[in-house]
């Protein structure tokens, strides 16, 4: 009699098949409930990687407001050399403003009125700091047949969704295509001005306090002389 109850546990039989059977579950359920820890923590882990970067994005958002602020009163005067024509390439550059649907320019069909030209980005701070005196710069009477163009390489969407946090009115574009020679460079901002002419009279490396009294002269001067 014990010799067929141990027969019946042994592995084949019915008994042993069951037994066999249980373990096999047990252990998919650990492994189940393993693997739905795993996927809970990670997710958990994705919505906590998501909330520390907006809460870092806000903190840069508000120091690089705490930097305009400062750099507005420690920015200098912009230098001003004497420079050469522009080429066919920059005269021919074509820029695309912001609003959807208006035409595209280029700095050749603004001859006839002085450019002041900028190179910018929305993550350069420096970029940034200067806006507000370009703003200033803008309501000067020395600056009143001045266009301003303001271009950014990155894509529209980007500096549109820069802007609408800003309150600075100034002729923003993107470039359509790469930046001529003439204006390219390892620093930003950099700005250039252009005479009626076209000849390209001043370029300024780096953030500057553009409504400084400095630059209505040199402005005024530009005029006199065309």
């Amino acid at each position: 009699m014990r010799s067929e109850t141990k027969e019946e546990a042994r592995p084949g039989s019915s008994i042993g098949d069951h037994l066999h059977t249980r373990r096999l579950f047990r252990g998919m359920w650990r492994w189940s409930v393993i693997v739905v820890a795993f996927v809970l923590g990670l997710a958990t882990g994705v919505a906590l990687v998501v909330i520390v970067t907006n809460k870092l994005h806000r903190m840069s958002e508000a120091r690089i407001a705490r930097v305009e602020v400062q750099r507005l009163q420690e920015l200098p005067p912009p230098w001003l050399p004497t420079l050469a024509r522009l080429s066919p390439a920059a005269r021919h550059w074509v820029l695309l403003p912001m609003h959807d649907g208006a035409a595209s320019i280029t700095l050749g069909q603004l001859e006839g009125r002085p450019i002041l030209l900028g190179i910018w980005a929305t993550w350069c701070a420096p970029c940034i700091a200067e806006m507000p005196s370009l703003q200033a710069l803008s309501r000067q009477p020395a600056a009143a047949r001045l266009s301003f163009v303001l271009v950014s390489t990155e894509r529209k969407e980007v500096v549109r969704d820069f802007l609408h946090r800003r309150t600075i009115s100034l002729p923003f574009y993107v470039a359509s295509a790469p930046v001529p020679r003439e204006f390219s460079g390892s620093t930003l901002p950099v700005t250039f001005i252009i005479a009626r002419d076209g000849r390209l009279v001043a370029r300024q490396l780096g953030a500057a306090k553009w409504d400084d009294p400095k630059v209505a002269a040199f402005l005024s001067g530009l005029e006199g002389k065309n």
